[in-house]
């Protein structure tokens, strides 16, 4: 996959660094990545990209530098770093700083790794998305209604990987595949709003998952048509997984990192052992599940990723840390630390995320309870994640009357508090995997739903 020794790299540098006496930590990164544009039902561009760096993080008594290069020539990234060294020369202080994370074994989390990937024929791939367009395209024609894609196909495969002075040396291989594809439909005039999904995974054999997923797809778009705005009214409001999850992965998750309660930016601040959300709610937080969306066997610090439960049937159980904050709170590192790229810092963030609940009703049973509400499917907007304030647009989202469909939401926004709606919503039985990562129930709650 990549021709250049990083590991080897690597370890030259920390030692360079190690033989002036100071703490140093070095993390790399290589990716490749083939990104495939879908426009008017059929194949635009295909683009192949390869990323790579290092960063560095060099401590001296408690002061700290950080620097990175996208070269891999060792003369360039000596120098790189030099400046890290001179920068924890000139940087003040950190007085909770305590050191690099120590070295722990842990065995390899499964099916993150597809080496099929690195491997596939350009005819494979374009055989692949025809595998979903045609199949939409030919529902439209059986309904008499043109429907219209566009999208991206990704492909993934990266290595990473970090050596600090404390003998952390690990590395790991994982991929990913991605479709990202939106359509919509004219019928004569009358052409329907846009209609989004996502299909993702860490192995090439998502495209079992392509039939249905297209078939999926075409009919959502199909009964978008004839979208009305919807009254203001009192109501049922079903929330279906996506949107719990796009809530979950933007907003709650924040709220339970340990920096963020250290810097009194959440509501969860001094709230261990409280009954803070629902009764029938479990929070789990597991960066070793197989073939997991953001599974690793290590973090970005390069500490064991691990199962964490955060609450436990609405009681709040712990937070999410990483090394330093850990340090600070002077409890167990959860592993949960994470980088966008070898330009960032660490920061902490959830993995795999679940909502656990013992649910008494199927989506279709709730429905059919609903006198007068909506159901969302989608959603744009935003969650304020110190105070769970979520505001935005409804997607592929219904009105609901007397436990029927009766039409498609046009321009219909929805806001509430998120942390109160897991306190107070009934969660349903039958959880799904989203593309955000976090597997999840639909719920519904009681709502005045505005236009």
């Amino acid at each position: 996959m990549f021709f250049t020794d990083y590991p080897g790299l690597a370890e030259k540098l920390i030692n360079r660094i190690s033989n002036q006496g100071l703490e140093a930590e070095v993390y790399f990164t290589a990716a490749k990545r083939l990104h495939v544009s879908i426009e008017q039902n059929s194949i635009k561009s295909e683009r192949e990209e390869i990323t790579q760096g290092f960063t560095f993080r060099v401590v001296k008594g408690k002061q700290k530098g950080l620097t990175y290069s996208n070269s891999t020539n060792i003369n360039t990234l000596m120098k790189t770093g030099d400046i890290a060294v001179k920068i924890a020369n000139k940087s003040p202080e950190d007085p909770n700083w305590s050191g690099f994370t120590l070295s722990q074994s842990s065995s390899p989390v499964q099916g993150i790794y597809d080496k099929e990937i690195a491997h596939l024929s350009s005819e494979t791939i374009l055989e692949s998305i025809n595998m979903v367009i045609l199949p939409i395209t030919i529902f439209g024609e059986k309904n008499n209604i043109e429907i219209s894609t566009r999208g991206q196909f990704s492909l993934t495969t990266e290595l990473s990987g970090i050596i600090n002075t404390n003998g952390v040396n690990c590395q790991e291989k994982s991929s990913r595949v991605t479709l990202n594809l939106g359509a919509n439909c004219r019928r004569g005039e009358e052409v329907s709003g846009g209609i989004w999904d996502v299909l993702t995974s860490r192995r090439f054999n998502i495209i079992d998952k392509f039939d249905d997923f297209s078939q999926d797809l075409a009919q959502k778009t199909i009964l978008n048509l004839g979208a009305q705005k919807i009254p203001e009214m009192k109501g049922e409001i079903l929330l279906e997984p996506n949107v719990i999850a796009m809530l979950c992965r933007r907003g709650l998750i924040s709220a339970l990192s340990a920096e963020n309660i250290h810097n009194k930016r959440s509501p969860f601040v001094d709230r261990i052992g409280d009954y803070v959300f629902n009764s029938n709610l479990t929070l789990v937080d597991d960066g070793r599940l197989s073939n997991g969306l953001y599974s690793s066997t290590f973090d970005a610090e390069g500490v064991p990723r691990q199962k964490t439960i955060l609450a436990n049937k609405g009681y709040l159980k712990g937070y999410l840390f990483d090394n330093y904050y850990s340090n600070i709170f002077d409890t167990t590192n959860t592993g949960n630390s994470a980088r966008s790229g070898y330009t960032s810092r660490p920061y902490i963030t959830g993995t795999n995320f679940f909502l656990e609940v013992d649910g008494k009703l199927s989506l279709e049973e709730s429905i059919q309870d609903i006198k007068e509400g909506a159901i969302i499917g989608d959603f744009s907007g935003n969650v304020n994640m110190e105070n769970g304030e979520f505001s935005g647009v409804c997607k592929n989202s219904f009105a609901i009357e007397n436990g029927e469909f009766k039409f498609p939401l046009k321009d219909t926004t929805i806001a509430g508090n998120f942390y109160q709606v897991l306190s107070d919503a009934f969660f349903l039985k039958e959880p799904k995997d989203t593309y955000y990562g976090v597997r999840t129930p639909a719920c519904y709650f009681s709502y005045n739903l505005k236009k």
